[in-house]
Parts: C-alpha cells; structure tokens; sequence
C-alpha cells in the first residue's frame, strides 16, 4: 500500500480483451434523482441519496454490526441508540461474508461536541491490518479520522488516516510509532491485536457534530493467513450464481482525464459506479474531490467512499478472498471497484503490462472462469469493457489484500 502504489500510473501495452461469454444481465439502476431524494432522509445525507435496507441479519453472519460511538471519556459527544431508534437510512443490511476479511460496521450518533470515538471494535479474532471507510455528512466542515488498535503491549497511540476539508496537516497528523504505521489508508501493525477504535474530530456545532447518524466500516485482516486462504479460493468451485453481470456504464480515464488521465483509475471506477446508480459526476471533477494534497494522489480508498457518499450513493470499503463473496455482491446489485496490483504479465489481456497500483470495476462473472471489469486504463472508451481470467484476478487483487469499494444501497435478498 505504499503511496506510489496508489497513483494510478500504468504501464502501456498492447491493448487486449477476452473473448465474450453469454451473461445475464442486471440492469442499469435507472431511478430518477427526485425519486432519490423523497427515500433518503435530508438530515443524514448531504445530497439525494439511496436509503440502506432495514438491517436482516441472515444466520451465522460473521459481519459484526455495532450500533455505537460511545466513549465515556470527556469530550467525546455520541451516544448508543437502540437499533430500532435508528433512522431507516443508517439500518445497513450486513455486506456478504468473506472467509478472510472481517467487516465491522458502526453507526454514531453525534451530540454536538467536537470530538467523539467509537466503542472498542472487535469480533475476538487477532489481526494486523486495520482499513477503515466512513459515510459522514459534512456540509463543508472539516473532520479528521484517527485510529488505534490494542496489541499486547497496550493501545498504540492515535494515528492519523483519513480528514477532509483539510487543506494542511498539521503536528497533531501522527501516522506512525512503535510497531504500528498508516500507510496512506491502512493501519498495519508489527504485533497482532484483539481490538481497535476510530476518533472522528471536527468543530463543535458543525455539520459534522450536529448530524443524525455518522456510518463507519472496519476491514480486520491477519496478513500472516493471506497466502493460505489465496490458495484456497483457487480451488474453490466457480459460484453457481455465474453467469452473471451488472450493466456498468463505461469511461476511460485516458478520454477523460487530459493531463492526468494516467493516474485518475480510482475517480473514474468510482464516476462509472456512480453513474450506474443514477448520480453521475464528471470525471476530473471527482478526481479533484478524492485528491490528497499530503501525498498527492487521486487513490486514497476512504476518500473515494466519502466522496460517493457526498454525491448521494453510500458505500462501504470491503475486503474479498472468494469468489462466492464477489457473486454475493453481484447478486444483490452492487459492482466492485477492485484494487489489484500487477507484475509484468500477470494480467494477460490488459491494457498494460504491468502496474504497481491500479482500480477497476469487476461488473461480472462468467463461465468457465470469466471475470468481466471495466478497465478504465483503456485508451478508448469503446474498450473499457473486458474479460480477464480467473486465475490472473487471484493473483492481481485477492493476493495483493483483496480490498474493493462496495458502493450503492444492497439489493433485498
């Protein structure tokens, strides 16, 4: 997860495709933005918005939820809700299971205070890597995330990994100590821990402190199993549910992006996802929205989530290992944008030969093994649309962490 990992800058090749598989299709999401806007509620989101299901949590659920925020430390200014007191828009249906990743998601409930921090997170499984994402309405106020995790030494202190509406960093962004380090948008740890907690800060009275609910999503994963479960999904039967695939609108980051068309892949999979659900952005605008200043790049991951959720459509970011994991996804509506990362050759049929760091939308799987994406490092918009091999996808995205956007409200089961 290094910052040069997250430019977008990809290696030119030959462009290439896969051959076409016969798929069923989803539709488009073609609702209007005034339907939008009467199901949302106007106090949460700061824009027309898609509501979250009423949360069914199926049976033998390994996805945590945590209808929390409370630190009774001073200061702090959330309280704990009962899950039926909670507006409807805030009740997400817990994401798809994955064998690997753990997904913790927590909703708090702010009072007006500048400061506030979630309850101790955790599911009672050791991890050592921690990649959090947030839906917080804003209206143009400042706010800073922090997290900390629990090893057996204790709590590290708070690191700095995410803010918006900050022009500069100042003394207080610490981002590394003993054994603990955010890389960008991850927190990885020397030392396994058992439990870890978000600070959100902003300005007392804001938009920020004062609103209804504020969405968080922990991704916990234990770097040292990766390699084991990578293996595993290899061998895993392809999910029943293929053929399947969700008509993603396209867009080339090199048609869009001018000058910096060559390292917009996260803006542009986000403006495609975007668009699919009826809340279109033009390219280069987004991608000035996600830009960090502090390490400038357009492919900070809980960026590009707050910046869907500014523009109305939720999200959450997600860590996949499966590929039943991925067909849950599809199946319920919502195309992922998958962060791979590739050595030379080992995506055959891209438009690159190799890349340290890139995002694409997987829209579908196919038979025999067919991943289908939306490629956006294509040079024509005409081939943004590909078919890349099972076999390659594990080894560019599920081995490099498996993380992805999952944006947009879940589909009922």
């Amino acid at each position: 997860v290094a910052t040069a990992a997250r430019s977008g800058d990809v290696d030119p090749g030959t462009e290439g495709g896969g051959d076409p598989y016969n798929v069923r299709m989803l539709p488009r999401c073609t609702a209007r933005r005034e339907d939008l806007r009467r199901s949302a509620l106007p106090s949460l989101l700061p824009r027309p918005a898609l509501p979250w299901p009423a949360l069914r949590r199926p049976p033998f659920h390994r996805t945590a939820l945590l209808l929390a925020a409370l630190s009774l430390g001073a200061g702090c200014g959330a309280v704990l809700a009962p899950e039926a007191e909670l507006p409807r828009a805030v009740q997400a249906r817990p994401a798809p299971a994955d064998p690997h990743h753990r997904l913790i998601d927590a909703v708090a409930l702010p009072t007006g205070e500048a400061e506030f921090t979630t309850t101790r997170i955790s599911d009672g499984a050791p991890f050592d890597r921690v990649i959090p994402s947030w839906n917080v309405p804003h209206a143009g106020a400042p706010f800073r995330v922090d997290v900390r995790a629990r090893t057996a030494s204790g709590w590290t202190p708070w690191l700095r990994i995410g803010d918006w509406n900050v022009e500069a960093r100042g003394s207080d962004a610490v981002t590394e100590s003993d054994g603990a380090k955010v890389a960008v948008d991850v927190l990885d740890l020397e030392r396994p821990a058992d439990a870890c907690e978000l600070r959100l800060r902003t300005d007392a009275g804001s938009a920020v402190a004062t609103s209804s609910a504020l969405r968080f999503s922990v991704v916990l994963s234990d770097r040292s199993a990766l390699a084991a479960r990578v293996a595993s999904a290899s061998a895993e039967p392809w999910p029943a549910a293929a053929p399947v695939s969700i008509d993603v609108p396209k867009r080339s980051q090199r048609v869009d992006g001018g000058d910096i068309g060559g390292r917009i892949c996260s803006p542009t999979s986000v403006a495609m996802t975007l668009e699919h659900f009826g809340a279109g952005a033009p390219t280069v605008e987004l991608a000035h929205q996600i830009f960090v200043p502090h390490f400038g790049i357009f492919g900070n991951w809980n960026r590009a989530v707050q910046a869907a959720f500014d523009r109305g459509v939720p999200g959450r970011l997600v860590g996949v290992s499966s590929w039943a994991t991925v067909a849950r996804y599809l199946e319920r509506g919502q195309p992922l944008v998958a962060s791979i990362r590739a050595g030379e050759g080992e995506l055959r049929g891209a438009p690159y030969t190799k890349t340290a760091g890139h995002l694409l939308v997987v829209t579908g799987l196919g038979a025999h093994g067919a991943v289908h994406v939306n490629d956006p490092a294509s040079k024509t918009t005409a081939a943004v649309s590909r078919v890349y091999r099972r076999e390659d996808v594990e080894r560019v995205w599920f081995a490099n962490g498996g993380v992805a956007y999952a944006l947009g409200p879940e589909a009922a089961e």
